[in-house]
């Protein structure tokens, strides 16, 4: 019995400890305000009692949860961790956990933790119980109002802890609806309190005494009160005094539950007021009134509002009255109901005179029938705009536009309201620019005339018209001043059939000139450039000193002119006219100032067409002056070919008809008088005038001679002076030196007759006037052309003819000297021709080291430049005793008809100087030989008979009497001679005009050959350097191969000095071999047959393998070798050891010729179609007169320089870099300053 109560104990017990460890958890949660915490202080709860606990959430339809939140005590920390994946990302099912029905019907389930933990965490059991020590029983509680299902799992757990569990579910679901509960109230507290504050009217809370509780944002700010001054105090602090009775009376419906709305003022914390809207609502708590919600809203704006609209009223009311425009309010039935201040002055009433009578009384009577019309259509509600005129009191109309608004009240017409703007202003406008298009039409027909080139007439006439139509005129005119200033003509005039029959001139008169009267209005306008407007009581003024009074009232009396208006038309401050109108109306100052302005543009109008005028004249002149020019040219290329004397006179005659003067003649100086050449006159008045002069004399007249005797003979004048002769009646500019005469002296000393028979021949003749042009040769004259016209000569007609004796002056000057001209013409296109073969010939012997090629052109130009016959040339032997025929100039065919004769080609032959020689004497003396005697000369040639006549057959065959032989001589020393024939002799003229061609040429040769002889040295030079390198090979091979063996000791033990001798022999059959190796490849570069191997190499490689290579030369010296270029370098094609050679020739030079301690640079440019490498050092540098000869074979700077130092050198390695560079396509250059060091520069085509 007592071991029975002891486990009742030990249960009750148990059982108690399990429900003070959840109640424990259970205190904690209750402590949790956010429901995100829940989980986390429930499962820490749980384990701070000593319970592993796993929280499940349950999925939308419960059928699937996945874990929230695991508490085990091991090192694994999350959910996230034991499970190897996201906990949200794992899924499990509700079948997976034991009795899962049970569990679902809200069941709390008490079952080993094997069943469950392995199921939920996805883990096997045994990797479980390795990550720690499982308690042996577990609790499925599960809290399905919130979704989840809480697994608590202890060691002491038995199925009579299910109740406990049960209880402890209940309470959690409790805990947790009043933590989700408390959070919805927070939220919707938090969120009314945001509305409240968002709001824009301001809110206030009041309790049943009218104690302020709560005010928002809104109200602080319309009052400028903080939430603590407000909060606590009554409502009436904030009230205007005026309005606490209104508030208070509002105030005491709040507990019968009546809301209100009133209107009142509320008072700033600075005591200003804002006018609001109070909204007030009661609020009821268990049917008590316990406190009113306010809402007080802003009005200042409608306020203010109202106020401008008030202000903008009365403003508007006194606009009205102020208005420019006339403001009329009438009645349905039209009376005048109301005015404003316009209305009185247009009208010239007072507003008591308008208001109440009919709007009939005050419109012009043409505009009633218009206005009614207008009226009826206001009753329809038709607004409208017309034009209409109001009839003053002094009855003057005023011209309105109206614009009428219809009044209606309640739907029914009550009037109209009318606004009248004053058309006067406008009116007068339209007037003035109705006028303005009438004078810009009338300008413009003014200047399209002009543009049409209308004459002055024509646009006068127009002028006339258009203004008569415009100022209603009957009479008009437009006079211009005449010279003198003194009399005025009209060339235009308009005037009525009246006024013609009074004035008794034509009704449309062409021209009327008169003399100004003194003192008449005409001479003012003319004098004193001023406008006048003058009415008809004063019209005897314009015309006083013209017309007589009687004529003037007779005009008056006769026509219907008012008025009239003088006006002057001014140009450049000059009077040219006077325009004067007489109109039917009376002309005001307007219609002068617009009369002003038609007189000035009309004026200008006048000067331009009196300006187009005298253009076209001009044009007219130029055009037949550029006419006259391009016959007289005609003329001047015609006379220019002319074969003689006949020949220009004939063309002189023509060109005097298409210039179209009618008579003239052309006479030829004989001794004593002059000769008829060439005559033309029309209808044959010679003839005529010489049957006259037979008729009255009985003989016939020589009429085509004129005598050159007696004193006064003009003619004779002419030819002695030289000067042109004219008729008195013709008139020159002042410059013009001529002779002058009667026309009758002209004609008289032609016919021959007297005074009475002369003036009948010139009537035959009806000839007016005439010139005489003399016309020379060589500053003789030759004879004259007299030119006759049936009007007066001008100056341009003696222009046109002193021309044409010009031309014909060169003309016959140009006959005299045609010969000379001829012979200078072809000497000077001979000398051309030889100058342009010399020149060609130069530059062949300039560009060419050819023997052959040189005495080639040598008797290419003899022959074909100077004109010389069969030229040869012979050079003198090396041992000077014979003349090697080397070239000439025979056709190939009789050149192997001499050579089958002689039996051996003339190249061959060899001429002997012996003493006596003719040639040996050329030779010695440097003189030329020029004879006759070609057989004499042949026997320096030859011993040989037949071969002296051959000679002579070949000089007489080439036509040459004369044979000229001339030395060949250069640096003073005869290197041959040039012998020739000639058809003439040569003279010494013809001698120096060869010496520059002959000494060049014999430079030339001179030249060819020692380039010959060097040629030929430097062939042998290679070859021996050829022979001699092979050669040197086989030995220099052995005698290295058996200093390695006495080296090895294969012939005894080395004493150390022997060692070092040997080391020395050595060194020195590795530089002969070197030396050798260069010779061989400069011997290729000469002959051009050095071949390449080319492969892609990169220079970026070879410049560093060169470098480390040389690297024992520069540590030595202390030097440093940079290497500088792009990231990356192109590769490109070459040959591998030949480039190898060249990059380390340049470092070797830059090593050996640099200070210690120097630093030298190896640069790579990558440019866009080649490479380049620039290797730069800071060592003597190179004198800038070396800088090119460097590069040459076996150069070496002379021993005066700072490389008289060094040792070692060939002057092979720059010149074997230069070929191999140039072999590949590249260039190579040096740039240096003596002292401060050099830079080596070669290119390689990509």
């Amino acid at each position: 019995m007592s071991d029975t109560n002891g486990d009742e104990r030990k249960m009750k017990r148990k059982k108690y400890d399990v429900l003070f460890s959840l109640g424990t958890v259970l205190a904690a949660l209750q402590k949790v305000v956010d429901s995100t915490d829940i989980y986390g202080t429930l499962s820490f709860g749980l384990a701070a009692q000593g319970f592993y606990s796993i929280i499940l959430e349950l999925g939308e339809k419960k059928a699937t949860m996945k874990v929230a939140k695991v508490s085990l005590p091991t090192r694994i920390e999350s959910a996230e961790e034991l499970l190897g994946i996201p906990s949200q990302k794992r899924v499990i099912s509700v079948e997976m956990l034991p009795h899962h029905k049970k569990i679902m019907k809200d069941k709390v389930v008490i079952c080993g933790c094997e069943q469950v933990f392995p199921q939920v965490l996805g883990v096997p059991l045994p990797s479980l119980q390795e990550m720690c020590t499982l308690p042996s029983f577990a609790a499925v509680i599960p809290v399905l109002q919130h979704d989840c299902i809480l697994i608590a799992a202890s060691d002491e757990l038995t199925e009579e802890e299910v109740p406990v569990f049960s209880c402890f579910r209940d309470l959690i679901d409790t805990t947790v609806s009043n933590v989700k509960l408390l959070e919805e109230m927070k939220e919707q507290k938090e969120f009314s309190e945001r509305i409240v504050k968002g709001v824009q009217e301001g809110i206030m809370l009041e309790n049943a005494e009218g104690i302020i509780t709560f005010v928002n944002p809104r109200i602080q700010q319309m009052l400028q009160y903080t939430e603590e001054e407000l909060i606590g105090h009554h409502y009436s602090t904030i009230a205007c005094p005026e309005y606490v009775e209104l508030a208070e009376e509002e105030t005491k419906k709040r507990p019968r539950g009546i809301q209100s709305q009133y209107e009142i003022c509320i008072l700033r914390k600075d005591g200003t007021r804002i006018p609001v809207i109070v909204s007030a609502t009661p609020l009821f708590e268990k049917g008590e009134y316990v406190r009113t919600l306010t809402t007080f809203t802003d009005i200042s704006a409608q306020k203010k509002a109202e106020e401008e609209t008030r202000t903008l009223k009365e403003f508007s009311e006194n606009i009205i009255q102020s208005m420019h425009e006339a403001v009329i309010t009438e009645d349905e039935k039209g009376v005048i109901t109301f005015v404003n201040a316009k209305v009185e002055e247009l009208l010239e009433r007072k507003k008591e005179e308008i208001v109440g009578h009919h709007w009939r009384e005050f419109i012009a009577p043409e505009y009633i029938q218009k206005v009614e019309e207008e009226t009826a259509r206001r009753a329809h509600g038709i607004s409208g705009q017309y034009e209409a005129a109001l009839l003053t009191k002094s009855k003057r109309r005023v011209p309105i536009m109206v614009g009428s608004t219809p009044l209606f009240e309640n739907g029914r017409f009550k009037g109209v309201t009318s606004v009248c703007v004053d058309l006067t202003v406008i009116k007068e406008k339209e007037k003035e620019i109705q006028q303005k298009n009438e004078d810009l039409q009338l300008l413009s027909k003014i200047n399209h005339a002009l543009n049409k080139g209308k004459d002055l007439r024509t646009i006068l006439d127009m002028a006339l018209q258009e203004v008569q139509n415009i100022f209603d005129s009957d009479a008009m005119a437009i006079m211009f001043v005449e010279k003198g200033g003194q009399r005025i003509r009209s060339e235009n005039l308009a005037v009525s059939p009246e006024v013609s029959q009074i004035l008794n001139i034509e009704p449309a008169p062409t021209e009327v000139s008169f003399a100004m009267g003194k003192g008449s209005i005409l001479e003012k306008t003319v004098k004193k450039r001023e406008s006048y407007l003058v009415q008809e009581q004063h019209f005897e003024e314009i015309f006083k000193g013209i017309l007589t009074r009687e004529e003037i009232a007779e005009i008056q009396e006769k026509t219907q002119v008012k008025s009239a208006a003088v006006l002057p038309l001014v140009v450049e401050d000059e009077v040219i006219g006077v325009i004067a109108i007489g109109s039917r109306r009376e002309l005001d100052q307007s219609d002068l100032n617009r009369l002003k302005s038609l007189s000035k543009h009309l004026a200008l109008a006048i000067h331009h067409a009196r300006l187009d005028g005298a253009l076209e004249e001009t044009s007219q002149e130029l055009q037949t002056s550029l006419s006259e020019q391009i016959l007289l040219r005609e003329l001047l290329e015609k006379l220019y070919v002319a074969e003689n004397q006949k020949e220009v006179v004939e063309i002189a005659s023509e060109g005097l008809k298409k210039l179209k003067y009618t008579y003239f003649a052309v006479w030829l100086k004989e001794k004593d008088y002059l000769k008829l050449a060439q005559v033309h006159s029309q209808r044959d008045v010679i003839a005529k005038a010489g049957k006259i002069i037979e008729e009255a004399t009985g003989k016939v007249p020589t009429l085509d001679k004129i005598l050159l005797h007696g004193e006064g003979n003009v003619y004779k004048a002419v030819l002695e002076k030289g000067k042109a002769l004219i008729t008195d009646n013709i008139e020159l500019h002042k410059e013009k030196d001529v002779l002058t005469t009667p026309l009758s002296t002209l004609i008289r000393q032609w016919t021959g007759t007297d005074t009475a028979l002369n003036d009948k021949v010139l009537q035959v003749l009806q000839v007016q006037s005439a010139i005489c042009i003399p016309f020379q040769v060589e500053k003789k004259v030759a004879g004259v052309f007299v030119v006759g016209s049936e009007d007066i000569l001008k100056y341009h007609d003696f222009v046109v003819l002193e021309t044409l004796g010009q031309i014909v002056n060169e003309a016959l000057g140009k006959l005299q000297s045609s010969a000379v001209l001829e012979k200078k013409k072809q000497d000077l296109e001979f000398s051309n021709r030889q100058l342009s073969l010399l020149q060609e010939i130069n530059n062949a012997l300039n560009s060419t080291m050819d023997l052959g090629t040189i005495l080639k052109i040598l008797v290419k130009g003899i022959s074909s430049i100077f004109g010389y016959n069969i030229p040869s040339v012979y050079l003198l032997s090396d041992d000077k005793e014979y003349l090697l025929v080397m070239e000439f100039d025979i056709s190939s065919k009789l050149l192997d008809g001499i050579v089958k004769l002689v039996g051996f080609p003339l190249e061959n032959y060899r001429i002997p100087l012996f003493e006596g020689s003719s040639l040996k004497q050329v030779l010695e003396t440097g003189k030329p030989l020029v004879t006759d005697d070609i057989p004499r000369l042949l026997r320096d040639y030859t011993d040989r008979e037949n071969l002296r006549r051959l000679a002579g057959a070949l000089y007489r065959l080439g036509n040459s009497k004369w044979m000229c032989v001339l030395p060949l001589i250069a640096n003073d020393e005869p290197v041959g001679m040039l012998v020739f024939g000639n058809k003439k002799k040569v003279e010494q003229k013809d001698i120096d005009a060869l010496s520059g061609f002959l000494n060049q040429t014999a430079l030339a040769i001179a030249k060819a050959r020692m380039y010959e002889e060097l040629k030929e040295a430097s062939q042998m030079k290679s070859e021996f350097i050829d022979i001699a390198s092979h050669e040197l090979r086989t030995p220099l091979t052995s005698i290295k191969l058996y200093l390695e063996m006495i080296q090895m000791g294969r012939y005894g033990e080395l004493s150390p000095e022997l060692e070092e001798k040997i080391g020395l022999l050595q060194a020195s059959a590795e530089r002969l071999r070197e030396i050798i190796d260069q010779t061989l490849v400069s011997s290729r570069i000469l002959k051009q047959k050095l071949e390449l191997k080319k492969d892609e190499i990169s220079l970026v490689e070879m410049v560093k393998n060169v470098k480390a290579q040389l690297r024992p030369l520069w540590e030595s010296k202390r030097q440093t070798i940079d290497i500088e270029g792009p990231y990356k370098f192109p590769l490109v094609e070459a040959d591998k050891d030949a480039i190898w050679k060249v990059v380390t020739a340049l470092l070797e030079n830059a090593i050996k010729y640099s200070h210690e301690e120097s630093k030298i640079t190896v640069k790579l440019y990558d440019l866009p179609k080649e490479v380049e490498v620039a290797v730069m050092d800071e060592g003597v540098g190179i004198q800038q007169e070396y800088l090119q000869k460097i590069f040459e074979e076996f150069f070496i700077i002379p021993s005066e320089t700072e490389y008289a130092r060094m040792d070692g050198r060939t002057g092979l390695g720059l010149f074997i870099a230069k070929g191999i560079v140039e072999a590949h396509g590249g260039r190579i250059w040096v740039e240096s300053v003596y002292g401060l060091g050099s830079t080596f520069h070669f290119t390689l085509p990509k």
